[in-house]
């Protein structure tokens, strides 16, 4: 499966990933404006340009295949390695497939048509369930599950263009000419490309610091980060295109009052339901550890191995609200450079702050060092968005009064918890069942205490979702 996956970490090496959030921003404030020539031309060069790049490192991979599946795959078997050249001719030309797909779908999320990228993502599940089932190729599993990758891939960028089509768009394959707007676009590209690098390094030397502290310290993070990532990514997928693209058309027709407002209801909002995910996982780490990885041979000293750093990083969830709403926000306003100084400047920071917590706190401290880093990212940016929208003195008291909700439904749950454990054998419960009564009596009580501080955002949770 690692193989597959190498068309999308190369797209994130090579910077291609970083146009995403720009071309999403940039046309999002064209399309506000209704320049429907500029936005059909400046499509079809940043499209040209992605493309030709694209092939060309296609070509050259393809060429030097062995070299980069030695890079990419390091330790693999003489037999393995094999295999994993021969496979290498069908997977790397997805990288092709992909930066394109990529790109089509920033536009179309610029355009506010956010269903269909969602939508179309689930094909390349589909069509590995099916490839589970066929006749084994070369009598290897992996052979199926390439070709299913490749040909969905190819099936994707067909409707895609199809719905391009569609909607009055052509491709055109022209001169690719550098005006000024693709100047900007691909000055931003570069600017959130050194961020990405940063953040790369910084994730470098998280499993390079690890390395150091025997066997399954690494591993023990890696797990640890496996729940709050799929988090992160149901709140990315949900919010962020769509937050990025109202904010770009607002502040592109100077409606900054209402942009600031989405901003801060969509952060408000994320806060409110992040709260008691945060404060179930830490009150059942060992319980939802378990039940997710208790097989095989991970064993309960494996747990325990794991918790320290599962716990910071499920407190890191209330970073990640803030930079990654914030990131829209500076996406939407051209801040590029500004971001990218910030950003760039904390994970290289990072990187000495989990050496010395490390240091003191053994492998856990990269866990520790990680929040650290995050909340600093989080905190610079929210201190300089308040330059180009305003302060928040208002916005700060509703967060105070959420976290306080948070925390008192901490306290009485952790005593609670506390008490029934006095007479209840734990041990003799089924750990689904205890989860959910657990998570029930959060749920009910956060809202309860919310509801007393007068903090009520389930119906702007609605409307948000639904702007979709």
């Amino acid at each position: 499966m690692s193989l597959i996956s190498i068309p999308d970490s190369l797209i994130v090496l090579v910077g291609l990933d970083s146009i995403k959030g720009v071309v999403n921003s940039e046309f999002s404030s064209i399309n506000a404006r209704e320049q429907k020539t500029e936005l059909w031309n400046s499509f079809n060069n940043i499209f040209n340009i992605i493309l030709w790049i694209s092939l060309i490192l296609v070509l050259i991979i393809l060429i030097f295949r062995t070299n980069v599946i030695d890079i990419l795959l390091p330790g693999f078997s003489d037999g393995k390695r094999y295999l994993a050249i021969s496979i290498s001719l069908i997977i790397f030309p997805i990288f092709l497939f992909k930066a394109l797909i990529g790109t089509l779908h920033s536009f179309f999320n610029a355009l506010k048509r956010f269903y269909f990228p969602v939508a179309v993502n689930i094909i390349p599940t589909i069509f590995m369930i099916i490839a589970i089932y066929l006749p084994y190729f070369n009598n290897e599993l992996i052979y199926n599950l390439s070709f299913a990758s490749l040909i969905s891939n190819i099936l994707i960028l067909i409707l895609t263009l199809i719905l391009l089509y569609h909607i009055g768009g052509k491709i055109r394959f022209v001169k690719i000419s550098l005006d000024d707007r693709t100047k900007k676009i691909l000055k931003g590209c570069f600017s959130i490309f050194m961020l990405l690098v940063s953040e790369q390094l910084f994730n470098f030397s998280k499993n390079f610091l690890a390395s150091y502290f025997g066997e399954g310290a690494i591993s023990s993070l890696n797990y640890a980060k496996t729940i709050p990532n799929v988090i992160m990514g149901l709140i990315f997928a949900s919010f962020f295109s769509v937050l990025l693209s109202n904010l770009s058309s607002m502040l592109e027709v100077e409606k900054k009052i209402k942009s600031k407002n989405i901003f801060v209801n969509t952060i408000l909002s994320l806060l409110f339901l992040v709260i008691p995910i945060i404060i179930f996982f830490i009150l059942n780490d060992k319980e939802a550890l378990s039940l997710l990885y208790l097989r095989g041979n991970f064993t309960l000293e494996a747990i325990d191995y794991t918790v320290k750093p599962f716990l910071w990083e499920v407190l890191s969830l209330f970073n990640f609200v803030f930079y990654i709403i914030c990131t829209a926000l500076y996406l939407a306003n051209k801040k590029y450079s500004l971001i990218n100084k910030i950003g760039s400047s904390v994970y290289i920071s990072g990187i000495f702050i989990n050496y010395l917590v490390s240091k003191y706190y053994g492998y856990y401290g990269i866990a520790v060092g990680s929040f650290i880093t995050t909340f600093l990212y989080a905190f610079f940016l929210i201190m300089y968005s308040q330059k180009f929208l305003g302060s928040y003195k208002k916005e700060y008291i509703k967060i105070i009064k959420i976290i306080f909700s948070g925390i008192l439904t901490f306290i009485v749950i952790f005593l609670l918890k506390y008490i029934l454990f006095l007479y209840i054998d734990h041990s003799q419960i089924n750990n689904v069942l205890f989860l959910a009564l657990n998570a029930t009596i959060i749920i009910l009580l956060y809202l309860l205490i919310a509801h007393l501080f007068k903090i009520n955002l389930l119906t702007k949770i609605k409307s948000i979702l639904l702007a979709r």
